[in-house]
């Protein structure tokens, strides 16, 4: 959130004569987006004095703690946790230190504490935590990340590349609807990864779909790919982002030159760029 950043993640060192251990980590995968999470963390407000002698105080503790990367409910999570998380590897502890600028995650926790609905939440405990506390803070987070799992679209082959992004079309429709457009955005681009190319689309598979009269796979992906930038670009547009939505409406037209939605979206953007003569050709 605006207000804070992350000043630094570094290795967690057990305290002498602490039965606790650290660890580096396993492998080289991060939790990505949509990945389940399972870690305990501890929270503290770190405080410090005029030589620069750190107090830390813990504000909660929470052990098998499941975390969907980027879903809503991370939303009320405490400032920049998903983001530390995003940066671990299985089975690494390690401490992430997250600056408060000038109070700056008070209203960001304010939004978090009202989606948790819950005072005793650990985003709850943090604002109360801050508030108590006299700057310069840091917020210290000590994570261990005891299992991820990430979803890749290149695991997927055939129908199943279909059906996957085809549930994250809905799911962004369904936040679309709900005027969510930042988390519909970012189920829209998940689902156009597991589409974008016909990779694991095998010639053989398409042959015995077509011989009984089924739809070619290939062609169902094609059709999927279009809609889903097609949502994306409508999202890009009600954003403001019209440089990115008009490439979009390109590219849906390239694939299909008579896709009416992408038309009318690729006029409307045009005239909003002022591009009003090009605009015009797309409503004659």
């Amino acid at each position: 959130p605006e207000g804070c950043r992350v000043v630094m993640k570094e290795a967690f060192v057990p305290a002498a004569g602490s039965n606790e251990v650290g660890s580096a980590g396993e492998g080289y995968d991060h939790p990505a987006y949509e990945a389940p999470v399972t870690c305990n963390v501890r929270c503290y407000i770190a405080t410090f004095a005029e030589d620069g002698e750190e107090s830390r105080v813990e504000v909660f503790s929470k052990d098998a703690w499941e975390i969907v990367m980027g879903s809503i409910e991370s939303d009320a999570l405490p400032p920049a946790l998903a983001h530390g998380i995003s940066h671990m590897l299985p089975k690494e502890r390690a401490l992430i230190r997250v600056q408060d600028l000038s109070q700056g995650m008070m209203p960001y926790l304010a939004h978090a504490v009202a989606k948790a609905a819950d005072d005793k939440s650990p985003v709850a405990l943090l604002q109360k935590a801050l508030n108590a506390a006299s700057p310069p803070i840091q917020v210290v987070y000590d994570i261990h990340v005891l299992d991820f799992t990430n979803t890749k679209p290149w695991d997927f082959k055939g129908v199943g590349k279909i059906q996957e992004a085809l549930i994250r079309k809905t799911e962004g429709t369904k936040q679309f609807l709900a005027k969510d457009h930042y988390h519909a955005e970012k189920k829209y681009r998940r689902g156009i990864e597991f589409v974008e190319s016909d990779f694991g689309l095998e010639d053989e598979e398409c042959e015995l779909l077509s011989g009984a009269g089924l739809p070619n796979v290939k062609d169902q992906t094609l059709r999927t790919r279009l809609v889903l930038l097609g949502n994306l670009s409508q999202v890009l547009l009600n954003t403001g982002r019209y440089p990115e939505c008009l490439q979009l409406c390109n590219k849906v037209l390239a694939a299909d030159g008579n896709n009416l939605k992408a038309i009318f979206r690729r006029g409307k953007v045009l005239g909003l760029l002022e591009e009003f003569e090009d605009g015009m050709k797309d409503f004659t």
